[in-house]
C-alpha cells in the first residue's frame, strides 16, 4: 500500500509540474490532470498514516537516531560542497 501511495504522489507531481497545458474545455488532457492531481493528496495521507503506524509499533533506539543525524549531516555537507 505504501508503494501505491508513493506512485500516486509521483503521478501528482508529474501532472502538476509536468508542463501540461490546462485548458478550460473538457478534454482527455484535462481529465488526466484532474485524476492525477487529486491522487497526490490522497497518496500523502495514506503514506503518512502507514508510516506513523509502523513508527508507533517500533521501539526508540538511540543508535538509530544517531545514524539518521549523522547521515543527514553528511548529506548537508555534500550539498554545500557541490554548490560551492
Amino acid at each position: 500500500m505504501r508503494i501505491v501511495a508513493m506512485m500516486m504522489i509521483v503521478m501528482h507531481h508529474y501532472a502538476v509540474h509536468g508542463g501540461w497545458a490546462f485548458t478550460p474545455e473538457m478534454s482527455g488532457n484535462k481529465l488526466f490532470l484532474q485524476l492525477f492531481s487529486c491522487g497526490g493528496k490522497i497518496g500523502v495521507d495514506i503514506f503518512v498514516m502507514i508510516t506513523g503506524y509502523f513508527m508507533i509499533t517500533s521501539s526508540f533506539k538511540l543508535k538509530k537516531l544517531w545514524k539518521l543525524v549523522s547521515q543527514s549531516a553528511r548529506q548537508h555537507d555534500l550539498w554545500h560542497l557541490s554548490a560551492a
